[in-house]
């Protein structure tokens, strides 16, 4: 029986017995049907010290690979987890990363003419790859599930954005000398010329996500989680929910009384609950960064007066308006099954409206 085998047996001795008498023990107990004999443990030096508080979580939990690390690190089965007893944990620096981008970009273009300029764009994109996340990250270290099968770790890149709008315009209101409403009187005339109205809209998909769990023994790259519902079903779960213990981006419907979305180990699911934590060796059923968070959309806007006051002196006045409907980008934080936090909306991305006023004169 493999080591990953006798880590699970272990764990089933350690709930039957929790079941029975209250205490999570993966021992050996023959007064407890269907716990398991462990000649591994048993024959092994300290008996794999499968009592000990520091060892008993790895095992409740079902992370086996951080088990063989503890035992690796104090000298336990060196000869099993080793096969060169001189190396326990090296890094290769190759370039085997890889990523792909391909995108369709539309643009209209005006240039200012007749009281108007604007300019918009719409970019349909998709970007995958291994081993690199983004331009401030292009020396981050990335680690592969299976070194010797690179392609089963692409994956969407945390830049991918499948669909982004993003337009400006600049218009001058028809009012004033030789214009559409050209008053005769000239005090009408200085309060009504010289309007400028400014926009920059950006409409774009949110960042990838992904719903994950710190279990397992996988790499961070892997989700480890999986789920009773499908891709469609779970993503109809997202959205945002005001409620009395906090906002959350995914419905709170699918966690616990505890915040996880996850039954505590080696207990039965709870009402409502889609999502597990994967078993040791398993990478699990949903993909890394396989969602999007809320979508992002920002408004900024400026009203601008000129006043001229002279022929070479001139005032201009400004309101800019920033974040114009006060919409707040939420920060998706929580991703992880195991959290009591999970699914819950603690930061922003945007600050909140800001009105700048200002008065330059030009001359």
């Amino acid at each position: 029986m493999t080591f990953l085998g006798y880590e699970r047996n272990n764990a089933n001795n350690g709930f039957l017995a929790r079941a029975a008498n209250g205490t999570f023990d993966p021992t050996f107990d023959p007064n407890i049907p269907g716990s398991q004999p462990l000649p591994f443990s048993n024959g092994a030096l300290s008996a794999g010290l499968i009592t000990n508080p520091v060892v008993t979580p790895f095992i409740e939990q079902g992370a086996a690979a951080d088990l063989a690390q503890l035992y690796v690190t104090n000298g336990l089965f060196n000869a099993m987890f080793l096969p060169n007893p001189n190396n326990f944990f090296g890094i290769v620096l190759d370039n085997r990363g890889f990523s792909t981008y391909n995108a369709l970009q539309v643009e209209v273009r005006r240039r200012f003419s007749k009281a108007l300029g604007f300019q918009a764009n719409y970019t349909w994109s998709k970007a995958l790859g291994f081993g690199v996340q983004g331009a401030v990250d292009q020396l981050r270290q990335d680690f592969p599930e299976d070194i010797n099968n690179l392609s089963i770790d692409k994956r969407r890149q945390l830049f991918d954005t499948p669909h982004a709008f993003k337009a400006n315009v600049v218009y001058d209101l028809p009012f004033g000398d030789g214009r559409w409403f050209d008053p005769s009187n000239g005090l009408v005339d200085r309060l009504v010329s010289g309007w400028t109205l400014t926009s920059i809209v950006t409409i774009a998909t949110g960042a990838p996500i992904s719903i994950n769990s710190s279990r397992g023994t996988f790499t961070p790259g892997a989700s480890q989680v999986y789920s009773t519902l499908t891709t469609d079903e779970i993503r109809d779960l997202f959205g945002v929910f005001k409620t009395p213990n906090g906002i959350f981006f995914i419905n709170p419907s699918v966690t616990g009384s505890d915040g996880r979305a996850v039954a505590p180990d080696g207990t039965a699911p709870f009402a409502g609950q889609v999502f597990f934590n994967a078993g040791p060796g398993d990478p699990g059923s949903l993909q890394p960064l396989q969602f999007n968070g809320p979508t992002i959309a920002t408004w900024d806007a400026s009203v601008i007066k000129n006043v001229p006051i002279t022929e070479r002196v001139s005032l201009q006045l400004r309101g800019e308006f920033f974040n114009v409907t006060n919409h707040p980008i939420f920060f998706i934080s929580s991703q992880d099954i195991n959290s009591p936090n999970f699914g819950q909306i603690t930061q922003t991305l945007t600050s909140p409206r800001v009105v700048q006023l200002a008065a330059k004169i030009t001359f």
